[in-house]
């Protein structure tokens, strides 16, 4: 496999261990809505990047609520984290960001397409690969088919005792007519 398809994992692999900003630094979010809340500070709307937590992003005044789902891309600044407890009841901390500008995309209908179309493209990649690979399990001529056995027609006048029929080819071959 060349050394360029093996980086590509690795990429997405790094970019889902980016450190997170700092306090105060410009952040831009982008990920699937999976809770929406309203609280004394305004909307917030629970969003989960590509291989990270979920990360509250606290919506502008005056901005629709995203639906659940929904493709959501936001820019702005970070937040110190929030503290509260999980939907499994531990005391957790999770990274915010205070929206300045807030887009939009399609809503999922549950099924992850973009997984589904990868996983088929490289199913088909490792079938065309086998394909093009020679057949190391090719059926090989066994020594039986390489043999001039005679037909079976030819050894129809031998005895039926397994003892005196070996004795009769035995004698046949030594006078050459087998």
């Amino acid at each position: 496999m060349p050394r360029q398809l093996l980086l590509i994992p690795l990429v997405f692999l790094l970019a889902g261990m980016a450190p997170m900003p700092l306090v105060g630094d410009q952040w831009q979010v982008r990920g699937r809505v999976e809770r929406v809340d309203h609280d004394a500070a305004g909307d917030l709307a629970w969003v989960r990047q590509l291989g990270m937590g979920p990360i509250l992003v606290q919506l502008p005044q005056g901005t629709d609520l995203p639906e659940i789902g929904q493709w959501l891309e936001a820019e702005g600044l970070r937040q110190p984290d929030r503290q509260g407890e999980s939907m499994a009841g531990d005391i957790r901390q999770w990274p915010v960001i205070q929206a300045a500008g807030v887009q939009y995309g399609e809503v999922s209908e549950g099924v992850a397409w973009n997984l589904i179309i990868g996983l088929v493209a490289g199913f088909l990649i490792l079938v065309g690969v086998c394909a093009l690979r020679p057949n190391r399990h090719t059926r090989r001529p066994s020594a039986v088919e390489d043999c001039d056995w005679p037909e079976s027609e030819e050894i129809t006048d031998l005895p039926v005792d397994p003892a005196e029929a070996l004795a009769e080819l035995a004698r046949r071959a030594d006078e050459g007519e087998a």
